[in-house]
């Protein structure tokens, strides 16, 4: 089980631990899943299930003219909503990012992620760049219904230059999508 760092460990995580019904127990003992926990006050927590997908856009050589993004498709298993995406260069920096969502819009990202940075994008209007150790280096601003997606399939162009690469150079694209909030409330059984 997977559970984003929303939840900062702290006294009221064991008292969570006993709210759970036992079908959100029985989904969250299956490693493959990931899941959030967000605080709303010190008794209640929104839960919900995370989706995610991961992709490699590769360096490639082609000749002059020739396409060198990437193309992938991904099922959003949820309602429509706004795709959440982190971004981490590999073995290279990256500068020029550009994304296009459903052969709709192509969305520049206007910064360098540089090898070791990663690019967070969550639901705001705002993405956040860190370093290897999540220390905030930058934020950056976004729009945010650029990136509404519907239920369903999707799809998605990703291209980059990559500067100061290796020959093993990719961008990793992690898309995440969630699914409804459930509100978990401790009841304190004294």
């Amino acid at each position: 089980m997977k559970i984003s760092p929303i939840l900062k460990l702290d006294k009221s995580s064991k008292k969570i631990s006993n709210t759970f019904t036992e079908d959100q127990k029985r989904l969250m003992r299956d490693n493959s899943k990931k899941f959030s926990i967000e605080r709303i006050d010190s008794n209640s927590w929104n839960w919900k299930e995370v989706y995610s997908k991961i992709f490699n856009h590769t360096k490639k050589v082609k000749q002059p003219g020739e396409p060198v993004e990437s193309e992938f498709s991904f099922e959003n298993l949820a309602k429509e909503q706004i795709l959440n995406f982190v971004l981490s260069p590999k073995n290279c920096n990256v500068t020029n990012v550009h994304l296009e969502l459903n052969n709709y819009k192509k969305i520049k990202l206007p910064m360098t992620i540089k090898k070791g940075q990663i690019l967070k994008y969550k639901w705001t209007d705002e993405a956040v760049l860190y370093n290897a150790n999540w220390g905030v280096v930058k934020k950056f601003k976004i729009n945010s219904s650029d990136f509404k997606i519907s239920s369903g399939k999707n799809n998605i162009i990703v291209d980059c230059s990559f500067d100061s690469a290796e020959s093993n150079a990719k961008l990793k694209v992690e898309l995440r999508t969630s699914g409804e909030k459930t509100r978990i409330v401790y009841h304190n059984k004294l």
